[in-house]
């Protein structure tokens, strides 16, 4: 046997054993109902589990824990065995009989990846008490915003309060105000007579350097063109996004609204107060259609 069809067989059978575990995993709920652990001398589920598929107590109760929210939504509970638990869970909060269709239909196509976001976009919010002598305020938000407020109070850390992260964000605006404006010359950018798919350095340095879609400060790793450059030949309009992101919007959702494209130089400064500081450079970017 070569390295490569030694390679080749590992693949095969790493695929072969993931597909087994999942439909294995998908079993126990009934197996539990049916107390069939017991009748051939498994003291609980997480033993049975153990001796007889290899499978450790955490994911055991992540399936029993997925169960109570789709034993009744069919369209989610076959996926189980196909696509395995971890994905089901992410969307199993939010399931309902009349969504159940839409959701199934997400966590076959998109990476577990995207349909994170999607999840966390789509979730509704929480609801607060107000603390002893405070005003009670309420006002509504797109998702958009909220995502974004969102990420900027967990980026504070530890236990923080909605009136802290109000605070914060106005002593953010009250310092970029008083802070003087700095004039950037713009850059003639020429383009060249035949437009190429690739993206060129020059209009790359333009562009900011985190990923545009609402809410989201990751580094951008992929160079988006709103418009198909295979219907439109040109590089205009250019949106930085991060993968998850790239795949969301090619799921179609794409938000009304963009980012404000921003000076690179004036973008790094203002970025780090919302969200945390990640690596990355626009040389890592590819281009993707």
């Amino acid at each position: 046997m070569t390295d490569k069809e030694l390679y080749e067989r590992c693949v095969f059978v790493g695929k072969q054993a993931r597909k087994w575990k999942n439909e294995f995993v998908a079993l126990l709920p009934e197996v539990a109902r049916r107390e069939l652990h017991k009748k051939h001398g498994f003291a609980t589920v997480v033993e049975f589990a153990a001796k007889i598929g290899g499978v450790g107590r955490g994911t055991v109760e992540k399936v029993f824990q997925v169960e109570k929210y789709v034993s009744d939504k069919p369209e989610l509970k076959k996926l189980i065995p196909k696509v395995g638990v971890n994905k089901v869970r992410i969307v199993a909060t939010m399931a309902t009989q009349e969504n159940q269709v839409e959701l199934a239909e997400r966590v076959r196509t998109m990476s577990k990846g995207a349909l994170e976001l999607f999840a966390r976009e789509q979730r509704a919010p929480e609801i607060s008490s107000p603390g002893t002598g405070r005003t009670m305020v309420s006002f509504s938000l797109d998702k958009a915003t909220e995502f974004k407020l969102r990420k900027f109070k967990n980026n504070m850390g530890g236990v923080v309060e909605w009136n802290d992260v109000i605070k914060k964000l106005l002593e953010v605006a009250e310092a970029q105000v008083a802070r003087p404006k700095k004039v950037h010359k713009e850059r003639k950018i020429e383009m060249p007579t035949k437009i190429a798919r690739y993206v060129p350095v020059s209009v790359r340095h333009e562009l900011p350097e985190k990923c545009q879609y609402p809410g989201c400060g990751r580094p951008a790793q992929v160079i988006h063109h709103p418009h198909r450059f295979a219907l439109q030949a040109n590089h205009e309009n250019l949106k930085p996004l991060c993968k998850g992101h790239h795949e969301l919007v090619h799921q179609g959702f794409e938000p009304s609204q963009w980012h404000p494209k921003t000076h690179p130089s004036i973008e790094k400064k203002f970025v780090s107060l919302i969200t945390r500081s990640n690596s990355g450079s626009m040389a890592q970017r590819k281009y993707v259609n």
